[in-house]
């Protein structure tokens, strides 16, 4: 475990010093995100250019998708694959937690978390956690104080690891809150979250029942949080009549929306994002009918390369515009600061390969093993010195061999070698979580 040990600590200092800090954009600026899987992503960047950033999903224990690619028929997960692919681009990773809250809390997780905190530090790029996201939705069965226990769990045990490239994002779905209870039931406390975010699917459908979505936009208002929207999509697809499928209305909502999406889903969203100071937006760019996960579920085709209007209007009124410039202020809730003994290490913008887990600090009794074999080491040289001092006398006449004798020098092992640059670092792995539907 001391060779492990040691890799997984070099690759957190290394890769945190190197590694900006999450961003908040200023006021009137907003970071643009796209999701939700490789390939979907990667047909956005060939029409419109590499995105600001990428979002990507993995979970716990497993932590599949994150450093080797992982589909479960909604698109393949692959973190890593995205940091290589557009360098300089935050990540927006979301980590699935359902079942798994109890578990983390007890600390039968704590290694996964480490590994998981060791390839953010690795990855040298803004990474926004969202963890549990969608806390309040029904589907996922957070219960409130498990829930915000988890999360601080995870934010201590990250923040241990001295990781300065993470900010905590506490994400809601954007509708009624399972059970009627208020938003603040799951909250973990300010001091373990640096942003608010919300989803935003049918509800924004003629812009009239977004009040959810307002909810948390006052609370992070009062809270002096960053509101982000971390999914976003117009449920039913670009186009009602390319496609076949009908905007489906959330719970309450009549239907009878227009065929023009833009108007009626994208403005209500981009007002929802000027007026409330919106600082992240992740559009989720795919085309769900054609993933096995999500077939037949009227989730359409959001993909804004394949429908030239949709693409015309994106690109006139989102990348375009000033608020969607990349302009950001440097900063974070988290406080943490690298190292400043591997500053010139860092600077040479060396990757390392991280072990699939890291074994963490040793317990109690492991330091007794590891005294013990001190003392043992300890024992034989002292008896091999006695009895080598009682021969001495015997064998004078070797004097000259002795006095000529040499040690041979201990060649270099390969962690005293200057570490190489290395590609595609490769070992956890994790879940994607499908993004419910609301």
């Amino acid at each position: 475990w001391a060779p492990a040990r040691c890799v997984a600590a070099w690759a957190l200092l290394v890769g945190a010093l190197a590694a900006g800090t999450p961003c908040v954009p200023p006021p009137g600026s907003t970071l643009l995100v796209l999701g939700q899987d490789r390939d979907a992503i990667a047909g956005y960047a060939q029409a419109f250019g590499a995105p600001a950033g990428a979002a990507a999903y993995t979970s716990l224990p497993d932590l599949q998708g994150l450093m080797d690619p992982a589909d479960y028929g909604s698109g393949v997960e692959h973190a890593e694959a995205l940091v290589e692919a557009y360098p300089g681009a935050v990540v927006q990773l979301a980590v699935y937690l359902v079942g798994e809250l109890a578990n983390v809390t007890a600390g039968a997780h704590d290694l996964p978390i480490r590994a998981l905190a060791d390839w953010i530090a690795a990855a040298r790029v803004p990474v926004y956690l969202r963890l549990g996201y969608e806390f309040d939705n029904p589907s996922n069965g957070y219960e409130p104080e498990a829930f915000a226990a988890a999360f601080r769990h995870i934010v201590r045990a990250i923040r241990a690891r001295g990781v300065p490239n993470v900010a905590f994002v506490w994400h809601a779905w954007g509708f009624e809150p399972w059970g009627g209870r208020p938003l603040s039931a799951w909250y973990p406390g300010d001091a373990f979250v640096d942003w608010a975010c919300v989803s935003a699917f049918q509800q924004v459908f003629g812009g009239a029942h977004m009040e959810h979505m307002r909810d948390m936009a006052r609370f992070a208002e009062a809270h002096g949080k960053p509101l982000g929207i971390c999914e976003a999509t117009p449920f039913g697809g670009l186009s009602r009549g390319a496609n076949g499928t009908t905007h489906v209305a959330a719970p309450g909502v009549p239907e009878g929306y227009s065929a023009d999406t833009w108007a009626d889903w994208f403005e209500p969203l981009l007002a929802f994002v000027r007026d409330h100071e919106v600082r992240l937006l992740s559009y989720i760019n795919c085309d769900w009918d054609a993933q096995p996960m999500w077939k037949g579920q009227g989730w359409g085709d959001t993909r804004l390369e394949a429908d030239g209007r949709h693409a015309s209007l994106w690109r006139e009124r989102v990348l375009a515009s000033d608020r969607f410039a990349p302009a950001c202020e440097e900063g974070t809730t988290l406080d943490a600061e690298p190292n400043s003994a591997i500053t010139e290490l860092a600077a040479r913008g060396r990757r390392v390969t991280l072990p699939a887990m890291d074994p963490g600090p040793m317990s109690p009794g492991e330091r007794v093993v590891v005294l013990l074999a001190i003392a043992v080491g300890l024992f034989t040289t002292l008896a091999a010195a006695v009895a080598f001092g009682s021969d001495w006398g015997t064998r004078r006449g070797q004097q000259s061999s002795y006095e000529a004798f040499e040690a041979p020098l201990m060649p270099l092992g390969d962690a005293q070698r200057e570490l190489e640059p290395a590609s595609n670092a490769e070992g956890a792995s994790a879940h994607l979580h499908q993004a419910t539907s609301p």
